[in-house]
C-alpha cells in the first residue's frame, strides 16, 4: 500500500495493513487498576531544595503554557561560558532516522533548574544532565526508547515520555529512577524511522500543573484504540485518571482532517483544561471537548493572556509544501501577561501584538485554508495566523535575519532570535530595535533555546549545548 498524498497523509510511504488483532481490545481497557508503577531507589525522596522557580526553565518552551517566556533578566551582550559537545550527527546516520519528524536534531532543546542543564540524544535513547554553572558532567541515563522532545523538571524530579510507551521519573540530583510506568496498554512494538517503538509513543515533553503530569499516549486517533491520556501524580506516580481520544468531529472537511489539522501534539495548558491539538480536557476529570474553532487558543501566564497560536512550537508532522517530504514549520511565537512577540510568515521579521480583554473577546480565533482565501470565505480578507496577529500590531520589524528564524525566547525586556546560520540577536521588546548581535559556531536545532540563571542555552545542529552569558 502507498499513500503519497501533498497534504498530510495518515499512512505515509509504505505501509503493510491486516485485520485487527486481540490486542486493540487491549487497548479499550482504561481501569485505574491496570497501570502498574514501578518504583525505583529514589522513591519518596524530598523535593530539591535548589530549586529557584523564578530563575529556571524547568519545561520545553519554559511552563505549562509553552509561552517561550521568562522574568529572568538576560544581557544584551552574550560570550561563551561555556560548551560540551553531547551528541554528533556522522555520515553514517541512517536517512529514516534523518527524516524523523517528530526529532529536531541529535540532541534535544535543553531544561535548566536546579543548576542543572537537561537534554535527551533521541535516537541514542540517552538523557544526559550537566552542571549548569560549568557543562560539567553529573549523570546520563539510557532508557528504553527515544525522547524526542526535552523531559520537564518538576518537584526535584526529571520527568520524560518515549516512543516505547513509558513514562519515567528521576531523581534530579543523580539520576537514580524513582518511578516509570507504562501508559501504552501492552509491550508490542513496532519499527518507525528505522527503529523500534510502541503503536502508542509518547512525547518526550511531559505536562505539568499543580503537582499533576499529564501524558498521552498513541499514534493517531483512529488508530489501535486512539490516544490514551492520563493524569499522574508527580511524586508517587499514581494514575489520577484516564481519556481517550479515539474519534474526530464530523465538520467540514478542511476543518477535520487535512492541511492545518494536527493529528497529534504535545499538550498546553489552557485555563482550567489542557489542550493537545483539536481537544481539550478537564485537568480534574479528563472530560472531553471538542474545540471546533482550533487556529488560536487564550494563554494567561498572569492576570492578563494573549490569543496565541495553537501548536506554534510545530511538533510532529503537518502538511507539506509542494509534496516536499520536509515538515512545514509554523512561525515561533513567545508571549508573556499580554505581549506577544512572534516571527512573520516568511520567519525573517518580527513583531508585537498587545491584547487587551476587549481584544481577546472579540478576537477570530478561526482559521482559514487556502482554499477558503481562493474562494473569498475569509473573514476580513484574513488568511494566515500571524496576518491576524499583524493586525494591529505595536511594531513590525521586517527582514532582521538572513536565514528564517529557528528559535525566540523572551526574557525580561528582551527578544532573542536566532536563525538558520546560527546569527543571534538580541532585540528590545519596547520598540524591536537591534540590542547585539552574536554568531555561534553552529545552526541551532529547531526552538533550541533556554534562559535561566543570566544565561542563554542553545542547542546546536552538531550536538553541542552552549551557555552563553555576560561578557
Amino acid at each position: 500500500f502507498a499513500k503519497g498524498c501533498a497534504c498530510w497523509p495518515m499512512l505515509k510511504g509504505f505501509a503493510a495493513l491486516a485485520h485487527a488483532t486481540p490486542r486493540v481490545q487491549v487497548a479499550k481497557q482504561d481501569r485505574l487498576e491496570d497501570f502498574v508503577v514501578e518504583h525505583g531507589p529514589a522513591a519518596g525522596s524530598p523535593a530539591d531544595s535548589l530549586a529557584d522557580p523564578t530563575n529556571e526553565w524547568g519545561a520545553y518552551r519554559h511552563d505549562a503554557w509553552r509561552s517561550g517566556s521568562t522574568a529572568c533578566v538576560v544581557p544584551a551582550e552574550l560570550g561563551v561560558v561555556w560548551q560540551r559537545r553531547i551528541g554528533e550527527q556522522t555520515d553514517r546516520q541512517p536517512k529514516d532516522w534523518q527524516d524523523n519528524p517528530f526529532v529536531s536534531g541529535v540532541i534535544t532543546a535543553p531544561v535548566v533548574a536546579s543548576n542543572t542543564a537537561i537534554v535527551a540524544l533521541p535516537d541514542r535513547h540517552q538523557v544526559v544532565a550537566l552542571d549548569a554553572r560549568t557543562g560539567r558532567d553529573k549523570w546520563k541515563l539510557t532508557v528504553d526508547g527515544r525522547i524526542d522532545t526535552p523531559p520537564t523538571i518538576a518537584g526535584g524530579l526529571c520527568l520524560f515520555g518515549t516512543r516505547a510507551g513509558w513514562v519515567y521519573a528521576l531523581r534530579i540530583a543523580d539520576g537514580a529512577l524513582a518511578w516509570r510506568l507504562r501508559a501504552a496498554p501492552c509491550d508490542e512494538q513496532i519499527v518507525a524511522f528505522g527503529q523500534l517503538e510502541s503503536p502508542w509513543p509518547m512525547a518526550g515533553s511531559v505536562l505539568v500543573i499543580d503537582d499533576i503530569a499529564y501524558v498521552a499516549a498513541g499514534r493517531q486517533y483512529l488508530a489501535d484504540g486512539g490516544i490514551r491520556v492520563l493524569a499522574i501524580d508527580v511524586e508517587t506516580g499514581k494514575v489520577r485518571w484516564v481519556s481517550r481520544i479515539n474519534d474526530l468531529p464530523d465538520i467540514h472537511y478542511y476543518g477535520a482532517g487535512a492541511l492545518e489539522f494536527d493529528n497529534y501534539d504535545l499538550m498546553v495548558r489552557e485555563g482550567a483544561k489542557v489542550n493537545m491539538s483539536r481537544w481539550q480536557l478537564d485537568r480534574l476529570s479528563g472530560d472531553i471537548t471538542v474545540v471546533r474553532k482550533s487556529g488560536f487558543g487564550y494563554f494567561a501566564t498572569g492576570q492578563k493572556g494573549v490569543m496565541a497560536p495553537r501548536g506554534c512550537w510545530s511538533y510532529g508532522p503537518r502538511q507539506t509544501k509542494g509534496g516536499r517530504e520536509r515538515t512545514i514549520k509554523r512561525p515561533l511565537v513567545v508571549f508573556r501577561d499580554n505581549v506577544l512577540i512572534g516571527c512573520t510568515d516568511d520567519r525573517r521579521g518580527l513583531y508585537r501584538r498587545d491584547f487587551s480583554a476587549e481584544v481577546v473577546e472579540q478576537f477570530d480565533d478561526e482559521w482559514y485554508s487556502v482554499r477558503d482565501r481562493q474562494a473569498g470565505r475569509t473573514s476580513g480578507g484574513e488568511y494566515t495566523r500571524t496576518e491576524r496577529l499583524l493586525r494591529g500590531a505595536k511594531w513590525v520589524a521586517s527582514n532582521v535575519t538572513e536565514k528564517p528564524v529557528s528559535g525566540m525566547v523572551l526574557a525580561d525586556d528582551k527578544c532573542f532570535v536566532v536563525d538558520e546560520s546560527g546569527a543571534l540577536q538580541a532585540f528590545a521588546t519596547a520598540d524591536g530595535k537591534l540590542l547585539a548581535r552574536h554568531e555561534l559556531a553552529a545552526p541551532p536545532i529547531w526552538d533550541g533555546l533556554a534562559a535561566a540563571y543570566g544565561q542563554l542555552y542553545v542547542a546546536t545542529s552538531d550536538g553541542n549545548l552552549v551557555c552563553l552569558a555576560k561578557r
